[in-house]
């Protein structure tokens, strides 16, 4: 059947009229509703104000989603009823606030209850806390009907407000505040410890730390975690957690060990300790292993089981704090890991013993000899180690410091790397053991040009202890061990190497030996492997 033209626009006319209203239909269970007539309308403002006709201060701002919208009615005074209209959330954190008028006559550093009733035209949830004395904010659920919420405060001062903070309240809401009121003659309701599940894991309270030890758990807001408790053997840690919830806002979602429960550790001031930090995780993400203060680069985590090994210099004696930033890990993932802190046998500077006694081991090399051409000696046996035939076991060749010199310069102390200086000067090993054959670089990968993450597998070599990786700018510097941008040992095969100095450098030059130790744990070093170069994606 042939349609002329008036009778194909005019079906398609009522087509797109029926798919309109279809999803107007749909809309309207979300859509807003409308403010009462005899309510003051909302402004949207940057800044939290006190509108006319009313006592409370408001905020229904965007905060970078879509604007809330409301309107108000009463409240010129604590006593008088206050009537609050949600017309339409914003869904974003602090994007509603509504505080109260201010509740005098408060006796500073006593603590107070507050308590709020009120009717709800819909069950939902909403934040509640004293805005004055930074009390911690609690989560409230309510039902459609009359209401009664509390919390509890301690001022510095003589007043008070109760501050309200609307994020998860459902558009077209209404309330009437009837009575606010605090209190100094109450019982204050202590909540047990989260109970564990069936398999031993216990649940974070939201925005308050828990009291599990060693280690405690936070997460603010809506998000969660469950762990358990985790262990810690001297300088031995872990966890194991699973990431119930996460908006990924910084530092939502944390894990930590506080120092002055006195349980890893204690650390010696100015040593440096090699951290081996495995992993398990069900999803790729980032985290943060924050000790004593220090280090806030982003640790980043891939799906499966991993090692990853760094260096830390510790600043002071004793047992540091450790605090663990988790909001990098996606909700859902299941992680746990263990931290191993081992001091570092070798320093950058040898001892004045060392220096003697690698001195005695070559008496050709007289004191006169190495004081004059310290340099000279030291580039003349590292010049070209990749000729080299025979294993390379590497010792101090620096003259004797004098005593001001070495409180110039104390032994923990890493000198910059120069022209002449090569990769770890070491201990002299005992005679009679033997080095590790060359080892063997199988495959390394660089994702992209702002990286600062390498990922490479060796070969297992036979008779190793261990091995030593380095990375270089230029192919020149790799063959000559010098001016390395990273240097990291790792006992295992697989090795991610992570640091700031590898990010937009297009190419990377890599070379890796293996080492045995003496019964000294003194490093005894195999040759340097063929130069890899990884190529930036």
């Amino acid at each position: 059947m042939k349609l002329n033209k008036s009778v194909k626009k005019a079906l398609a006319y009522a087509c797109s009229v029926v798919l309109v209203v279809g999803i107007m239909t749909g809309y309207q269970k979300n859509v807003q509703g409308t403010i009462p007539e005899d309510m003051t309308v909302i402004d949207n403002t940057k800044d939290l104000h006190k509108p006319e006709g009313t006592a409370w201060q408001l905020y229904f701002g965007g905060a970078g989603g879509p604007v809330a919208s409301g309107g108000f009615k009463g409240g010129t005074s604590l006593e008088d009823p206050f009537t609050l209209y949600v017309e339409q959330t914003s869904g974003a954190e602090w994007g509603i606030q509504a505080v109260t008028p201010q509740i005098s006559g408060l006796k500073a550093f006593v603590t107070y209850q507050y308590s709020v009733t009120f009717t709800s035209s819909k069950a939902g949830t909403f934040y509640t806390k004293e805005n004055y004395s930074n009390s911690k904010k609690v989560m409230q659920e309510y039902t459609e009907g009359e209401n009664t919420v509390t919390g509890t405060f301690t001022p510095s001062g003589t007043g008070a407000v109760i501050l309200f903070d609307m994020m998860e309240v459902e558009s077209d809401t209404l309330f009437e505040f009837t009575d606010i009121s605090v209190t100094d003659d109450f019982v204050e309701i202590t909540t047990e410890a989260p109970t564990a599940d069936a398999e031993g894991y216990e649940y974070t309270i939201s925005e308050e730390w828990t009291n599990t030890t060693p280690w405690q758990a936070f997460a603010g807001g809506k998000n969660s975690m469950k762990f358990k408790s985790g262990t810690v053997d001297k300088n031995n840690i872990g966890l194991d957690m699973e990431i119930l919830n996460s908006n990924g806002s910084d530092w939502s979602v944390q894990a930590r060990i506080l120092k002055e429960k006195a349980v890893f550790g204690p650390l010696v001031n100015q040593t440096t300790y090699d951290v081996e930090f495995s992993y398990t995780s069900s999803m790729s993400g980032s985290i943060v292993f924050q000790i004593a203060g220090n280090n806030n680069e982003p640790m980043q985590i891939e799906e499966g089981t991993h090692v990853i090994t760094f260096e830390y210099a510790s600043l002071e004696t004793g047992y540091p704090n450790i605090y663990m930033n988790l909001a990098g890990l996606p909700t859902g993932t299941k992680f746990n890991f263990n931290a191993k802190f081992t001091e570092k046998q070798e320093t950058s500077q040898s001892s004045p013993a060392e220096t003697e006694s690698s001195t005695e081991a070559k008496p050709v090399e007289t004191e006169s000899s190495t004081e004059a051409k310290p340099v000279e000696t030291e580039s003349s046996t590292e010049s070209k180690p990749a000729e080299s035939e025979t294993p390379s076991v590497e010792k101090t060749t620096k003259p004797v410091a004098s005593t001001e010199q070495k409180t110039d310069k104390p032994e923990i102390t890493k000198q910059p790397e120069s022209s002449s200086s090569a990769i770890g000067e070491e201990k002299t090993p005992d005679a009679g053991v033997a080095a590790p054959v060359k080892a063997k670089i199988v495959k390394v990968s660089v994702k992209k040009k702002s990286s600062k993450k390498i990922r490479m597998s060796l070969k297992k070599t036979s008779g190793a202890e261990g091995y030593q990786i380095a990375v270089y700018k230029t192919k020149k510097n790799a063959k000559q061990n010098k001016k390395a941008l990273v240097k990291k040992f790792s006992k295992k095969t697989k090795v991610t190497v992570i640091s700031k100095k590898l990010k937009n450098k297009k190419n990377l030059y890599l070379r890796v030996r293996a080492y045995a130790l003496d019964k000294n744990k003194v490093k005894v070093y195999g040759k340097w492997s063929a130069i890899k170069r990884v190529k930036s994606k």
